[in-house]
Parts: structure tokens; sequence; C-alpha cells
């Protein structure tokens, strides 16, 4: 039991781990593909750059997709309605960003990207790392009641483990006073 027990939080903890760094990573590497598209020239680039952005953003919702169905966020929706919006707001600043390059307005691109997108995605990230925050938390709670399940599990264990020496100490308790007892009447009897 106890070993199931550690074995499902290990099991739960690590892929929720796992989702926060690859929605971490994932994220970062939008902000790196959208600037690739910006600085891209030629026009056959930017397609390219264009698409590896858009590979990233459809990553980046998958593995957003699948950290908002952990039970460390399900716990939290304040925090997943917050993460959820967090990210539509940078994918919002993000298909701005696209359409400006899309038009050859570089500038109001590089202004966007400036004054907004790196604001949004920042914002992002932060609510990432509240996130992570919310996951570590979850496993602290989660292993201080398997902890607690253990140190009850572990009194009822060495009580019942226990009742042999009971028994024998009451046996030599019981042996002393009739020793005790034999003692005194063979001394009573003696004195007589």
């Amino acid at each position: 039991s106890l070993d199931r027990n550690y074995s499902g939080l290990i099991d739960r903890g690590i892929p929720v781990l796992q989702e926060v760094r690859q929605l971490t990573k994932e994220t970062v590497s939008m902000q790196r593909q959208a600037l690739a598209t910006m600085v891209a020239a030629e026009p056959v680039a930017r397609r390219e750059a264009t698409q590896r952005l858009q590979v990233a953003i459809a990553r980046q919702k998958n593995s957003l997709a699948r950290l908002l169905q952990t039970d460390a966020l399900v716990a939290r929706p304040e925090l997943s309605k917050t993460l959820r919006q967090s990210s539509q707001s940078y994918e919002s600043d993000l298909a701005t960003f696209l359409v400006h390059l899309e038009a050859g307005r570089r500038d109001e691109a590089d202004k966007l990207r400036v004054e907004s997108l790196r604001p949004s995605v920042n914002s992002y990230l932060d609510v990432i790392d509240e996130a992570a925050v919310a996951v570590e938390t979850n496993g602290k709670e989660m292993t201080g009641l398997i902890s607690d399940r253990v140190r009850t599990q572990s009194t009822i264990l060495v009580g019942l483990a226990s009742w042999p020496l009971l028994v024998g100490l009451v046996i030599v308790v019981l042996i002393g006073l009739i020793i005790g007892l034999l003692v005194f009447i063979y001394r009573q009897v003696g004195t007589e």
C-alpha cells in the first residue's frame, strides 16, 4: 500500500513537471520563431520561418492543453483560467505581429514585438511559473498526506507487532507476583 501511494505520487508528479517544462520550452520556441520570421529578409525564408512558427504554436497549444488537464491545475481553476487567458493574449499579439510581417510592415511589427509581444510573453512565462509553483505545492500536499497515512499505519503495525511483548511482560509480572506470594506464604508458614 505504501509503495503504491508513493509510486502513484511519482507517476502523477513527474509527468506534470514535464508538462510545465515542455510548455515553457514551446513558448520560448514560439518567441524565437517569431523573431526568426521577422529577420528573414527573403520571402521564401520568411514563409519557412512562418511555417516553423505555426508548428511551434501548435506544439505550445498541445502542451498547454495537457497541462490544464493535470490534477494540480484542475484543483486550481483560477490559475487555469489565468494561464488560458495569458496564452490567448500572447497568441493574439503574435497573430497581429504576423499580420504586420505578412503585409510588409516590418517597422510596425518590430514596434509591436517590443511594446506588446515581449511583455505578453514575459507575462505568460510568469503565469507558467505560477503553474510550476502550484504543481510543487500540490506535490508537497500529496507527500504530506501520504506521510501522515504512513505514520498512522506504522503506529498500528508497531502496536500489533508488540502484543507478544506485552503478553510476555504480563506473564513475567504474574510469575513474579506468584513467586512473591509463594515466598510470602512460605515465610508465614515457617514462622509459625
